[in-house]
């Protein structure tokens, strides 16, 4: 949840802008969170018609995968010709954590940001190999299964892989995803992504875990948690 403090008022948007998912993440939730707490919603139809915009020009609708940015007004970008597991970690946290903020009572919104994050989450999965437990940087899709990537080309990818747990323990907590079906895949990527750290021993993939940890911490300090709810 982001606090009164953290929550920051909506900017008018330079059209001409490059929007890319690490900006959609880091800054929605917190103009949602602003709307709701302070500016009486009167911003969640802006907010909604940029999410509506990004999900357009964002969405893969052939593949059900993420594109990494777009520059208002003209096509998608997808950098290095392939599909990134860190750009769907990016759209799928900036989504939840947006949702999370909305009015309960507003639910034509909240039904709205739902769907996105189901196709796109449905999307992302198409890909997810059990026997490996974590996402490689790289998504290959269909048409791409020819290529030859060595390992160091295309390697596991444990922060994406986080960030995509991260986006489906939430949903499976606010009740958007089915907790049966989908909790297991949160908790194996989780472990996976564990193992892999303390086998590296990098602070850097230490602190983002920490981060993840972090984040499904403020989730729960929620007034109206439900202890059936998962942790």
């Amino acid at each position: 949840m982001v606090g009164v403090l953290d929550a920051i008022p909506m900017p008018e948007r330079d059209r001409t802008e490059i929007v890319n998912v690490e900006y959609m993440e880091s800054k929605y939730p917190l103009y949602m969170a602003y709307e709701t707490k302070v500016g009486k919603k009167e911003k969640y139809q802006t907010i909604l018609a940029d999410f509506k915009e990004m999900r357009d020009k964002l969405f893969d609708q052939e593949t059900g995968l993420i594109y990494d940015s777009y520059e208002v007004g003209k096509d998608a970008i997808l950098e290095d010709g392939k599909f990134k597991i860190m750009s769907a970690g990016y759209y799928l946290m900036g989504i939840i954590d947006t949702m999370f903020e909305v009015a309960e009572e507003i639910y034509e919104q909240y039904r709205a940001y739902e769907g996105m994050f189901k196709e796109a989450i449905k999307g992302v999965l198409r890909y997810y190999n059990e026997e490996e437990g974590l996402f490689r940087k790289y998504i290959l899709t269909a048409k791409q299964m020819d290529m030859e990537l060595k390992e160091e080309e295309n390697p596991i990818d444990v922060k994406g892989s986080l960030m995509v747990a991260y986006a489906i323990w939430k949903a499976c907590y606010m009740n958007v995803l089915l907790n049966e079906k989908y909790m297991p895949i949160a908790d194996q990527l989780f472990d996976c992504a564990r193992k892999m750290i303390d086998e590296k021993k990098t602070a850097e993939l230490e602190d983002f875990y920490d981060w993840i940890l972090a984040l499904k911490q403020e989730t729960t300090f929620e007034p109206w948690i439900d202890e059936n709810k998962p942790v």
